[in-house]
């Protein structure tokens, strides 16, 4: 993944959202799809449809769209 890509949460990451309390039980819903905006050699920095930027691992994030 790069920066530009159109990305979403992982299975994994959803499950562990849903699972973790009533806080963050809706997050998964508000955070359907983000654009990556930069990364380092660790994280990938998401800019999330609901405004949110957030920094994530690559393996807690799928693919929507690549950019060429």
């Amino acid at each position: 993944m790069k920066v530009g890509d159109l990305v979403k949460w992982s299975f994994s990451e959803k499950a562990y959202y849903l699972a973790f309390g009533p806080g963050f039980s809706n997050l998964h819903l508000q955070r359907q799809s983000g654009i990556i905006i930069d990364k380092n050699q660790k994280y990938l920095f998401v800019l999330w449809q609901d405004g949110d930027l957030d920094c994530n691992l690559p393996c807690a994030l799928e693919a929507l769209s690549e950019t060429g």
